[in-house]
């Protein structure tokens, strides 16, 4: 499976996007406040992110957290610490996103790659 993560061209989604992928962990989920944050409405801000990214603005993100999940379990981290620091509120939630999105729990998709 290839992960992209395109980003939006309009600067107000581009902002918020960037804020979720600065921050995975503090970026709120509710869609209203971030449709408040770019000065959109839910409606206009899930059009128009699905738009120009190709992705929801909840698809996106989780998108978003396993790549950057990726990269924090490359450089050895946990899957405990790298679940809480890309937003997870738990373990099992964040190993479910992983095994649904990569097919693999985060700890096989480690060992797999270090047999490379």
């Amino acid at each position: 499976m290839q992960l992209h993560l395109p980003l939006p061209r309009d600067p107000a989604l581009k902002r918020l996007a960037t804020r979720m992928a600065e921050a995975p962990s503090v970026v709120t989920r509710n869609l209203a406040a971030l449709a408040r944050e770019a000065g959109l409405s839910e409606r206009s801000l899930f059009r128009n992110f699905q738009k120009e990214t190709g992705l929801s603005p909840g698809q996106w993100r989780r998108q978003m957290r396993v790549l950057r999940s990726l990269e924090l379990l490359a450089k050895g981290r946990s899957v405990t610490e790298t679940s809480f620091e890309v937003g997870y509120e738990s373990v099992g939630a964040f190993i479910r996103a992983f095994r649904r999105t990569l097919g693999v729990t985060p700890t096989k998709y480690v060992c797999e790659q270090r047999s490379f």
